[in-house]
């Protein structure tokens, strides 16, 4: 689905273009929303059950879904260079739903207010980009996102959802910061590595304050070879490669892209892409899809659970759950 015209939304509840299943929406035109404007002449009222969350006034462009169905996978929305999107007073800009699911701004995002604005909507009410349930929403090198109303923000996360500003620009009325000079601002977005970088050397030890994005923004792997801890690490794209001296007690998850375990990881969590272990896991591996192997050599020491499509393919040595995990003792299912 692709677009270089217009597209103008105005009242509660609109989406200007939706990706769910394996598609892609792009944008290289105008999506305009303005979810509070109400015809003079209408006397209804929202019923009790409307949510007041960001996602329930507007969407310029969004890929999954919240359905029963679930929200599917490998959808992608692309705002492209000439591509601009304006949301006034309250909605989101551009929001990923679930694991697989990546929307991307390479052009302009703009958070305005007119005469419609209400003081009272606070925060969480006018996003530029957000990711839920892991899905992935990146500001691409080209990417703006311009903020004039007083509830603006330009990111919002949750439920392991991945914030990715690459190299991309916030303006706040005129004060713009580009890529870590503002990621340094905001708790919603990660620390980024992508190829070629190496988080700790062989004998280094490292604390993340902050979430950590792999991406495959360059080519070639990321490297941990030391001891690594706090916050945890998504990998949305790229490949992560953990070597034999290297231990990671960061929980992992995996979004896309790929993890290669040679040395020592606490908690994962695979939602799509590969990962292969001749090291160790040492805590319940916890998959809701993609591809796992545990290959001659690789050790899973806690039992593991699996759900939906994931696949899990065993050559190494597979532990049940330990003795003082009481119901889970045994945990090794499907």
């Amino acid at each position: 689905m692709r677009t270089g015209g217009k597209i103008e939304m105005f009242g509660r509840g609109n989406v200007g273009m939706l990706a769910i299943d394996e598609s892609t929406a792009e944008n290289a035109g105008q999506i305009t929303l303005d979810a509070l404007w109400v015809d003079v002449n209408d006397t209804t009222t929202l019923r009790d059950n409307i949510g007041n969350d960001a996602r329930g006034y507007s969407v310029g462009m969004g890929v999954g879904t919240d359905a029963g169905s679930g929200p599917r996978k490998n959808a992608t929305a692309v705002n492209q260079q000439s591509g601009v999107i304006t949301v006034y007073n309250a909605g989101i800009g551009m929001a990923a739903y679930g694991a697989g699911n990546t929307v991307i701004n390479q052009g302009t995002i703009n958070l305005e207010k007119n005469g419609n604005y209400d003081s009272s909507l606070g925060v969480n009410s006018l996003i530029g980009m957000a990711a839920y349930n892991s899905g992935t929403a990146i500001n691409d090198q080209t990417g703006v996102i311009n903020i004039n109303a007083d509830n603006g923000q330009a990111f919002y996360s949750t439920g392991n959802g991945v914030i990715l500003n690459s190299h991309g620009t916030i303006c706040v009325n005129t004060n713009c910061l580009t890529g870590n000079d503002y990621n340094d601002t905001d708790s919603y977005t990660s620390i980024l590595y992508t190829g070629g970088d190496v988080i700790t050397a062989q004998s280094e030890t490292q604390s993340l304050t902050k979430k950590a994005t792999i991406s495959d923004k360059k080519d070639g792997n990321v490297v941990n070879s030391g001891a690594l801890s706090g916050a945890d690490i998504a990998i949305s794209s790229g490949k992560l490669v953990n070597t034999s001296t290297g231990t990671i007690n960061n929980a992992i998850i995996i979004n896309g892209g790929a993890l290669s375990n040679e040395g020592s990881v606490a908690k994962v969590t695979q939602n799509a892409g590969t990962f292969n272990n001749t090291g160790s896991v040492n805590s319940r591996m916890t998959q809701t899809g993609g591809t796992f192997n545990n290959q001659q050599g690789g050790t899973v020491k806690n039992g593991s659970r699996l759900a939906n499509s994931a696949i899990a393919n065993n050559m190494g040595i597979w532990s049940l759950g330990d003795t003082s995990s009481g119901s889970n003792a045994s945990m090794l299912r499907r």
